[in-house]
């Protein structure tokens, strides 16, 4: 259990006294993550002119919010009873900031090259809201996550294509169906073995501002399943469409059989035995989540 965090401000560094909040080590019982080498072509969408939004199936007349994350409390569980926080062991892997994207604090996740950034055989450290029943998902629903995200500015693009996981909805029994991942000098949406979509280019929009992200997802299977990502970045009004798929974006069709997890994780990485992210300047990775919301859509 953790009773507090550091805080890091703008201008000057603080501590921030804290409840203690639900701290969990990552359980061997849970499948890991899997990030293939490159199974699958990228297919980007980012600049095709075709997109077009399926407004009739993301149209809804109740939309339920199952929960929000803003860091308000200054908690790296935002307060939210169940949402569990997976830190390394090292203490500063899972820590606050302030300000954050809206308001007045974020969290911000570290992992480096060292063994006590490692769980699981790679470096990570993650929130998760596997212990919020009423966000696990099934097929057939439909539902809007919400969230925003800054890399660390100065950000190094790892040329070898170590993917590096920043939010994912993973599946209990295997890797995720879907992850947005930090790719080469791309921010890409990784949907089981079908697409890769390209969300961002890093080249045209740097690392050090915040970036909105909203997904509509139609779970599925079948050919029926249907992915809509959408992005803006801070300084926009209004969010454009960047992907849109059809097809299956789930691995298989357990009930409540997958939740959320957002952080960092580098499964391409093995910590002092010699791999690429290793070395200067990939060997530390820093990124920020903020105003995180999973609303269950319906008719």
């Amino acid at each position: 259990m953790v009773a507090g965090f550091f805080i890091q401000g703008c201008n000057q560094s603080h501590h921030v006294a804290q409840e203690a909040v639900d701290v969990k080590p990552v359980t061997p019982s849970e499948a890991p993550d899997s990030e293939a080498p490159d199974p699958f072509p990228t297919v980007d969408l980012s600049t095709s002119t075709a997109l077009t939004a399926n407004t009739n199936v993301f149209a809804s007349t109740t939309r339920k919010l199952i929960f929000s994350v803003n860091y308000e409390t200054g908690k790296p569980n935002s307060g939210v009873p169940n949402i569990l926080v997976y830190p390394a062991q090292n203490p500063d892997s899972i820590t606050m900031i302030s300000p954050g994207r809206s308001g007045r604090y974020a969290v911000k996740t570290k992992v480096g090259a060292t063994k006590d950034y490692v769980t699981e055989g790679s470096p990570r450290a993650e929130t998760a809201s596997i212990n919020i029943s009423e966000s696990l998902y099934s097929p057939g629903e439909k539902w809007e996550y919400k969230f925003s995200l800054k890399l660390e500015s100065g950000w190094a693009i790892d040329p070898s294509g170590n993917g590096e996981i920043v939010w994912q909805f993973k599946r209990f029994s295997s890797g995720p169906d879907m992850a947005v991942t930090v790719k080469r000098n791309l921010i890409v949406l990784r949907t089981t073995s079908v697409n890769q979509n390209t969300l961002v280019d890093l080249s045209r929009i740097p690392a050090g501002q915040w970036l909105d992200f909203k997904i509509n997802v139609l779970w599925s299977t079948g050919s029926n399943g249907i992915t809509e990502v959408w992005f803006k970045k801070a300084s926009d009004a209004n969010y454009t469409i960047v992907a849109s798929n059809s097809g299956p974006n789930m691995y298989n069709d357990a009930q409540k059989g997958a939740y959320l997890k957002w952080g960092i994780y580098r499964p391409g990485c093995k910590p002092e035995g010699g791999s690429y992210c290793n070395s200067s300047p990939y060997s530390t990775r820093v990124v920020y989540h903020d105003d995180i919301s999973v609303t269950r859509l319906s008719n």
